[in-house]
């Protein structure tokens, strides 16, 4: 890097971050620092990256308990149920990747993916059960955020 002009280093840095993701990586630790709370961050955080690349899965932020009060929330009349935009809204909320060109081909496969189940988990009326809505929201988490390669 050192023969590139500093507009070239830019351009190449920028391509580096969005290929690797590296402001949903750091925006995914960050979040579940302000959540956890730990004493020690940095052996927190050396634990975290560490469990994502033994365990090839990446850590959730939320557990079913929070799913299960999210959907609460949604659901205002408590009919046990919320509709197929409800759970889309849901998703683009949760979703991290509102930066990503909507070209990129794994934003399409990403997008294929989320579509294909929330089809599955929308019944013949439309409604979307609290067990579909976790189904689909712990999903969508694990397919559109931080994937370590």
């Amino acid at each position: 890097m050192e023969n590139l002009n500093s507009l070239e280093q830019v351009t190449l840095t920028r391509e580096y971050i969005k290929k690797h993701r590296l402001n949903e990586l750091f925006a995914h630790f960050l979040k579940l620092l302000l959540y956890h709370l730990p004493e020690d961050p940095r052996g927190f955080l050396c634990k975290e990256i560490t469990k994502i690349r033994d365990e090839k899965t990446r850590s959730s932020f939320f557990n079913e308990k929070d799913l299960e009060t999210m959907f609460e929330l949604i659901d205002v009349t408590r009919q046990k149920f919320i509709t197929e935009q409800q759970l889309w809204n849901t998703c683009r909320n949760l979703s991290m990747n509102e930066n990503e060109d909507a070209d990129s081909e794994q934003s399409s496969s990403t997008q294929q993916t989320l579509e294909q189940a929330i089809a599955n988990a929308v019944d013949e009326n439309g409604h979307v059960t609290l067990e579909k809505f976790k189904e689909v929201v712990s999903m969508s988490l694990l397919v559109t955020n931080v994937s370590v390669e």
